[in-house]
């Protein structure tokens, strides 16, 4: 189970990393003129590595909820996997209770303070 889940991610990584439509997952990553490596480029490779991030936390809380779910079903009244599919099931929806948390405190933060705080850019380079 543990080789098949990490081989479909690797195959998923490998899907979107692949795509050409990545850099429309950093706005900022447009470039124009010549194409001379910078330190603008680190600031998209990090842009894109946090949204794909947040998108592979999203894609495992859904298979952690399936994964559990299926292991709750097939428990068959043994307490002791009722009890691990139940924690399974619990560190599913604390993972995403502290995403959408983090989230929310972020832009609390922005809205509170007026700074960009969703899109990272390293402000000492110029545009």
């Amino acid at each position: 189970m543990k080789k098949l889940f990490v081989l479909s991610l690797f195959l998923l990584l490998f899907i979107l990393l692949s795509s050409p439509t990545c850099a429309t997952w950093a706005p900022q990553c447009t470039f124009t003129g010549t194409d001379v490596a910078s330190l603008r480029g680190i600031e998209c490779i990090i842009s894109i590595f946090l949204n794909i991030a947040t998108a592979l936390a999203g894609i495992a809380f859904l298979i952690m909820i399936l994964a559990n779910g299926f292991k709750l079903l097939g428990a068959w009244g043994n307490p002791k996997s009722v009890e691990e599919a139940q924690k399974g099931l619990t560190m599913a929806f604390l993972g995403l209770f502290l995403l959408i948390t983090a989230w929310l405190i972020i832009r609390f933060l922005e809205n509170f303070t007026g700074l960009n705080l969703t899109t990272f850019s390293l402000q000492i380079l110029p545009p």
